[in-house]
Protein backbone atom coordinates (compact mmCIF):
# COMPACT_ATOMS: atom_id res chain seq x y z
CA UNK A 1 0.00 0.00 0.00
CA UNK A 2 3.23 2.35 0.32
CA UNK A 3 4.15 1.78 -2.65
CA UNK A 4 0.75 2.54 -4.31
CA UNK A 5 0.65 5.71 -2.21
CA UNK A 6 4.11 6.57 -2.83
CA UNK A 7 3.94 6.06 -6.64
CA UNK A 8 0.34 8.48 -6.55
CA UNK A 9 2.64 11.06 -4.39
CA UNK A 10 5.48 11.31 -6.85
CA UNK A 11 3.25 11.45 -10.00
CA UNK A 12 0.77 14.35 -7.71
CA UNK A 13 3.42 16.29 -7.66
CA UNK A 14 6.41 16.09 -9.89
CA UNK A 15 3.88 15.10 -13.41
CA UNK A 16 0.62 16.92 -12.83
CA UNK A 17 1.61 19.97 -11.03
CA UNK A 18 4.16 21.28 -13.33
CA UNK A 19 1.89 19.81 -16.32
CA UNK A 20 -0.99 22.00 -14.77
CA UNK A 21 1.45 25.18 -14.46
CA UNK A 22 2.79 25.13 -17.66
CA UNK A 23 -0.40 24.20 -19.88
CA UNK A 24 -2.16 26.70 -17.41
CA UNK A 25 0.71 29.41 -18.47
CA UNK A 26 0.32 28.57 -21.50
CA UNK A 27 -3.31 29.16 -22.15
CA UNK A 28 -3.38 32.30 -19.90
CA UNK A 29 -3.19 34.52 -22.35
CA UNK A 30 -6.88 34.25 -23.30
CA UNK A 31 -8.33 35.38 -20.18
CA UNK A 32 -6.91 38.74 -21.32
CA UNK A 33 -9.97 38.46 -24.28
CA UNK A 34 -12.60 36.89 -22.38
CA UNK A 35 -12.47 39.68 -19.96
CA UNK A 36 -14.78 37.63 -17.23
CA UNK A 37 -14.55 37.99 -13.54
CA UNK A 38 -13.74 34.46 -13.18
CA UNK A 39 -11.27 34.56 -15.55
CA UNK A 40 -9.31 36.44 -13.63
CA UNK A 41 -9.93 34.77 -10.15
CA UNK A 42 -8.67 31.75 -11.55
CA UNK A 43 -5.55 33.62 -13.33
CA UNK A 44 -5.31 34.44 -9.55
CA UNK A 45 -5.27 31.25 -8.62
CA UNK A 46 -2.46 30.19 -10.81
CA UNK A 47 -0.56 32.82 -9.51
CA UNK A 48 -0.74 32.41 -5.79
CA UNK A 49 0.36 28.42 -7.29
CA UNK A 50 3.22 29.79 -8.76
CA UNK A 51 4.46 31.58 -5.75
CA UNK A 52 3.69 28.57 -3.76
CA UNK A 53 6.27 26.81 -6.11
CA UNK A 54 8.74 29.58 -6.28
CA UNK A 55 8.96 29.07 -2.36
CA UNK A 56 9.64 25.41 -2.97
CA UNK A 57 12.63 26.33 -5.03
CA UNK A 58 13.77 28.92 -3.31
CA UNK A 59 14.01 26.76 0.29
CA UNK A 60 15.92 24.55 -1.71
CA UNK A 61 18.92 27.18 -1.93
CA UNK A 62 21.02 28.08 0.82
CA UNK A 63 21.63 27.03 4.42
CA UNK A 64 21.67 23.77 5.02
CA UNK A 65 18.30 23.06 6.76
CA UNK A 66 17.96 20.91 10.64
CA UNK A 67 15.80 18.76 11.41
CA UNK A 68 12.34 20.81 12.90
CA UNK A 69 14.07 23.72 11.82
CA UNK A 70 11.75 26.76 12.88
CA UNK A 71 12.49 28.82 9.22
CA UNK A 72 11.79 25.76 7.80
CA UNK A 73 8.39 25.25 9.45
CA UNK A 74 7.31 28.84 8.91
CA UNK A 75 8.15 28.10 5.25
CA UNK A 76 5.96 25.15 5.33
CA UNK A 77 3.34 27.01 6.29
CA UNK A 78 3.75 29.99 4.14
CA UNK A 79 3.85 27.66 1.50
CA UNK A 80 0.48 25.67 2.45
CA UNK A 81 -1.33 28.74 3.41
CA UNK A 82 -0.61 29.97 -0.58
CA UNK A 83 -1.40 26.66 -2.29
CA UNK A 84 -5.04 26.41 0.11
CA UNK A 85 -5.81 29.85 -0.57
CA UNK A 86 -5.26 29.02 -4.26
CA UNK A 87 -7.22 25.92 -4.09
CA UNK A 88 -10.13 27.67 -2.40
CA UNK A 89 -9.96 30.37 -5.20
CA UNK A 90 -9.92 28.36 -8.50
CA UNK A 91 -12.46 25.97 -6.72
CA UNK A 92 -14.73 28.87 -6.09
CA UNK A 93 -15.23 29.53 -10.44
CA UNK A 94 -14.65 25.98 -11.35
CA UNK A 95 -18.37 26.05 -12.80
CA UNK A 96 -17.49 29.03 -15.00
CA UNK A 97 -16.67 28.39 -18.42
CA UNK A 98 -12.33 29.39 -18.66
CA UNK A 99 -9.50 28.07 -20.47
CA UNK A 100 -7.80 28.21 -16.53
CA UNK A 101 -10.67 26.13 -14.87
CA UNK A 102 -9.46 22.81 -14.80
CA UNK A 103 -5.54 24.21 -14.66
CA UNK A 104 -5.43 25.99 -11.68
CA UNK A 105 -6.92 23.99 -9.24
CA UNK A 106 -5.48 20.87 -10.06
CA UNK A 107 -2.04 22.93 -9.51
CA UNK A 108 -3.00 23.98 -6.69
CA UNK A 109 -3.73 20.77 -5.12
CA UNK A 110 -0.83 19.29 -6.56
CA UNK A 111 1.41 21.95 -3.90
CA UNK A 112 -0.79 21.61 -1.25
CA UNK A 113 -0.06 17.55 -1.04
CA UNK A 114 3.58 18.43 -2.05
CA UNK A 115 3.30 20.68 1.39
CA UNK A 116 1.68 18.34 3.48
CA UNK A 117 3.82 15.72 2.37
CA UNK A 118 7.17 17.90 3.00
CA UNK A 119 5.57 18.71 6.15
CA UNK A 120 5.29 15.30 7.07
CA UNK A 121 8.32 14.00 6.04
CA UNK A 122 10.35 15.83 8.74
Amino acid sequence: MTVVFASLYLATVYIGTPYSLFMGWSKCSTIFRERKISGWVSLASLTLTTLSVALAIGSLFGTPWRYYDPTLMKIYSYGAKLSLLALVLGLTVIWKRTTLRWFAPVAALGTLIFWIGAAASE
